[in-house]
């Protein structure tokens, strides 16, 4: 089984179950913009001793999109099982699932503004798929009584999906914000910013500064960030994901993660929508406390 060194902590989780189970879990290394490095995966395939591949489409942390088509097409060229982790870009970049060549895909509703805690898992006819909950509903593939709400709820925002718009706008948000706080905030990194992402994701690094104590100081103004992963917030780990794109631990720990939406915040709103200016500013304001009380406790 591989994976990438940039998975989603949901499918790093089952590591030690594959484990358990007697197979050898491959991490393959990706570049210092977050890219799988094909070369490795290559190798890796030809050994004979992978049977299966799962790869995260869209990151979650920085937004860069993998190039998953040529990915497939390695894996299939040595029979490997497929599974994609399309959660991040659905929404955000075309899926067109039957024409992938995946074995798997799935699908997270609360990214498209869904009920959280609803999804889906969308197989080829060939693939097998076992049970998690014994039971004879959805062709005995779960038991229980279906989430009838939020199987609506997921089906209302995925008829109301307009990619283009929403790239566009996000986009411009996104790209004004980054060439924003470059200019604005010494001593910035946007990590993945050579690769294709998608567009409402960037991933700051501001060295010198705890990215923990930033997300604090920022909720305060009203704005709501993250350090790493939306769903690790909390933790004080450094990102592996930024680890794997070679940043060191300090650089990792001083990271920020922003995700943009349409509405933004009554602090960084005008009439003419979110200004993401309003949000730098703020942040700069965040960033000089935090470096003079640095320099002062040194």
């Amino acid at each position: 089984w591989a994976i990438s060194a940039v998975e989603h902590d949901s499918v790093r989780s089952m590591v030690p179950r594959a484990e358990a189970l007697g197979l050898l879990p491959t991490e393959i290394a990706v570049d210092r913009n977050g890219i799988l490095d094909l070369d490795a995966f290559r190798s890796v395939c030809a050994t004979g001793k992978v049977g299966a591949v799962s790869i995260l489409w869209v990151n979650n942390e920085t937004g860069v999109i993998q190039p998953l088509q040529s990915i497939i097409e390695i894996a299939r060229s040595h029979d490997l099982l497929v599974h994609v982790d399309a959660a991040q870009a659905w929404g955000k970049i075309p899926l067109h699932l039957q024409d992938l060549g995946a074995h798997w895909v799935s699908l997270s509703g609360h990214k498209i503004g869904g009920w959280p805690g609803t999804g889906l898992i969308w197989k080829n006819a060939k693939a097998p798929l076992s049970s998690l909950i014994l039971g004879k509903q959805e062709l005995a593939l779960r038991g229980g009584t279906e989430n009838v709400l939020g199987i609506w709820s997921l089906g209302v925002r995925a008829a109301s999906i307009d990619i283009p718009a929403y790239s566009a706008k996000m986009s411009t948000l996104r790209d004004r914000f980054e060439e924003c706080i470059v200019r604005e905030i010494e001593d910035v990194e946007i990590n993945g910013r050579e690769s294709p992402r998608v567009a409402n994701t960037s991933n700051v690094t501001i060295r010198g500064i705890d990215g923990e104590s930033l997300v604090m100081a920022l909720d305060l103004e009203g704005f709501g960030v993250s350090a790493g992963a939306a769903c690790a917030s909390g933790a004080m780990q450094p990102s592996h994901v930024l680890r794997a794109m070679g940043r060191t631990e300090k650089d990792s720990l001083s990271s920020l993660r922003v995700s943009f939406c349409p509405e933004g915040t009554a602090q960084a709103r005008t009439e003419e929508g979110f200004d993401p200016m309003s949000f730098v500013m703020a942040l700069k304001g965040v960033v000089g406390s935090l470096r003079d009380l640095k320099r002062l406790k040194s």
